[in-house]
This record gives C-alpha cells, structure tokens and sequence, in this order.
C-alpha cells in the first residue's frame, strides 16, 4: 500500500522536470534540470529492463508504447484526488459475507 502508481510516479516526475525547466531557463541553473533528466533515464531504463525480463510475456510491445496514453488518461483521477480529496470510507460489498 506504501508504493504509488507507476503512472502517478512518471506524473510527479513530468511535473519536477518542467519546474526545473522553468527554474533553469530564470536562473541559468541547469543542476535540477539535469537531475530530472537523469531521474527520468533511470526511470525509463527501469520500466524498460523490467519488461524485458518478464512484462513482455505480459505486455506486448505495441501496447507498452500506449503506456504514455495510459499516464494521460490517469491526470484526471490525480487532480480531483488533489482538489477533492475522498474524506469518508468506502466499505466493498463482498459476496457471502
């Protein structure tokens, strides 16, 4: 339960990266800008060895490439979880109990 959507993670990481984008080009900077892009190889790398070992077994290649579709259509469901967040709980009904 501790570990965040993927999708939700390379979200975080396109918004940091245009923060420093817009920090490098107000300051000249380019420190942050470079860690985000580093950060965002390693990312990528991960996914991308991941699925080499046992995703495409799984995950067809032409359907791995829909991933970045994926993340879009997640924006969405992440922003009205930060401008409404869910305040009550939700039990799930379950059969036979």
């Amino acid at each position: 339960m501790a570990i965040l959507p993927l999708s939700l993670l390379v979200v975080t990481w396109a918004g940091v990266s245009f923060a420093s984008l817009v920090l490098s080009l107000a300051t000249g900077q380019a420190g942050p800008l470079a860690t985000c892009g580093l950060a965002g190889a390693g990312l990528a790398l991960a996914i991308l060895l991941s699925w080499l070992q046992v995703g495409w077994q799984v995950l067809p290649l032409g359907q791995l490439l829909l991933v970045p579709l994926f993340v879009v259509w997640k924006l969405p469901i992440y922003l009205t979880f930060l401008t409404r967040p869910q305040r009550g709980w939700v039990r799930t009904e379950r059969d036979g109990l």
